[in-house]
């Protein structure tokens, strides 16, 4: 957050300033960022979206409800090596599509290191924060 304030001071409104660590992003909207870059936004853009509008409209207990979800589902990816597999996996859990295997050296997860992730998301209620 340090580096990306400073960012934001330096370039004094002449530039867009992204931002791009999912769990940090109400803490960059704080800072005054006004867009950002995400790698589970594929699939959790529902939680981002809903904690921007809740941020826009000064609702900020609803917006740090849809970050500590964010925080608590990265927390179990990370804890399973988040990788392009595990996005990939879950881009097709949450639409439907088969996004198909990482490609090679990645590879893709045993049945059962997915269905233990799947389990953890559930219970986090993860799958229900991204209807």
């Amino acid at each position: 957050m340090l580096d990306y304030g400073r960012c934001l001071v330096h370039s004094n409104g002449k530039y867009i300033m992204m931002y791009g660590r999912d769990e940090q992003g109400l803490c960059a909207l704080v800072m005054g960022a006004t867009s950002f870059v995400g790698s589970t936004f594929n699939y959790a853009g529902k939680i981002y979206n809903r904690m921007r509008t809740a941020y826009d409209n000064g609702d900020l207990e609803a917006a740090r409800k849809e970050q500590h979800m964010s925080q608590h589902f990265l927390r179990i990816l990370s804890n399973h090596g988040m990788d392009i597999g595990l996005n990939k996996y879950l881009m097709t859990m949450t639409s439907g599509i088969d996004f198909g295997p990482p490609r090679p050296p990645m590879q893709r997860r045993s049945e059962e290191e997915l269905a233990k992730i799947k389990a953890k998301l559930q219970a986090c209620g993860f799958f229900e924060a991204v209807k």
